[in-house]
């Protein structure tokens, strides 16, 4: 695999995992106690550029594994973070704020976040299956564009 080919195939990774990191930093806003709310500008532009990159790495590679990026980057910290409310109760609609206010007896997770400790993993387990079919595309060389072929 030529240099070229291997430094465009790493960079629409490095493009899925920002786009990753943006959808899952928008998606940090969709989960309350007032319910689930539907996706915000962020999340949108985030998913715009996974989009984009899963284009590219189509039309380059034919394949789409090399999304993995932008799935870890999502789903393990969301993961964590759901595992670790996993032991609370999900708050009912409409629920106060949750802060520092409440006794932690009266501590709830916010909607939705038993879900996401079940979709979380799940997309990790993706995603890393994802890695390491990737990992043998790139290392048999046919990644990448065919420049030079």
């Amino acid at each position: 695999m030529s240099i070229a080919k291997l430094g465009y195939a790493l960079l629409l990774r490095a493009l899925a995992a920002v786009g990753g990191a943006i959808a899952a930093y928008g998606a940090t806003g969709m989960f309350t106690t007032a319910g689930v709310m539907p996706p915000n500008a962020i999340v949108i532009a985030g998913l715009a550029a996974c989009g984009a990159a899963a284009l590219a790495l189509w039309s380059s590679e034919r394949t789409l594994t090399g999304i993995w990026p932008a799935l870890l980057i999502a789903a393990v910290p969301f993961s964590l973070y759901a595992i670790g409310s996993w032991g609370q109760d999900e708050c009912t609609v409409n629920h106060p704020p949750i802060g520092s206010a409440y006794n932690s007896a009266f501590s709830c997770s916010p909607v939705g976040s038993h879900a996401l400790a079940v979709i979380g993993p799940a997309v990790t387990l993706v995603g890393l299956a994802m890695l390491v079919l990737d990992m043998r595309t790139l290392t048999r060389g046919r990644g990448g564009l065919p420049i030079g072929s």
